[in-house]
């Protein structure tokens, strides 16, 4: 998809599928050494226009590195490690994106969807580069849309 830039840069558009098993490849073997200590793991399942993520939380890692006074007491609830499940939509177009949050569950038991996407923006605005995959953001390598199905996810440039 990056060297695909140049080309998409002179007008044309290509579309690339990747099925679940790429994708968490990927994100094991490529971004979890820059992933912040915060987030020890991190998986997804493609349902068709859903998916769901599973990430496992250090919240006392997410304690030392947190601001703002709503993360910090989230940080300061929890302690140790903990499963976060959250299922929702992947909304894109015109290069931007976000994730809608529809339902979550942690360590099994579901919370207020208000609250998980706190968690989800302070695990994400601690990473590199910094993001909140709940607010609209430009898209990466010139990316226009993401179209999800069982299984598998065609992005298109």
């Amino acid at each position: 998809m990056e060297r695909f830039l140049p080309e998409k840069k002179a007008g044309k558009s290509q579309s690339t599928p990747f099925t679940e098993e790429e994708i968490n490849s990927y994100l094991q073997l490529v971004l979890k050494p820059r992933y912040h200590p915060s987030l020890r793991t991190l998986e997804v399942t493609l349902k068709k226009n859903r998916l769901r993520a599973r990430a496992l939380i250090d919240f006392d890692r997410l304690r030392d590195s947190s601001a703002g006074v709503f993360r910090n007491l989230l940080a300061f609830m929890f302690s140790g490690a903990h499963t976060l499940d959250a299922e929702g939509k992947l909304l894109t177009g015109n290069g931007r994106g976000r994730f809608e949050l529809e339902e979550a569950r942690f360590d099994g038991r579901t919370l207020p969807n208000n609250m998980v996407n706190e968690i989800i923006a302070a695990v994400g605005m601690l990473q590199n580069p910094p993001f909140n995959p709940t607010k609209p953001s430009r898209l990466p390598y010139g990316i226009e849309r993401v179209e999800i199905g069982p299984g598998e996810l065609v992005v298109h440039q």
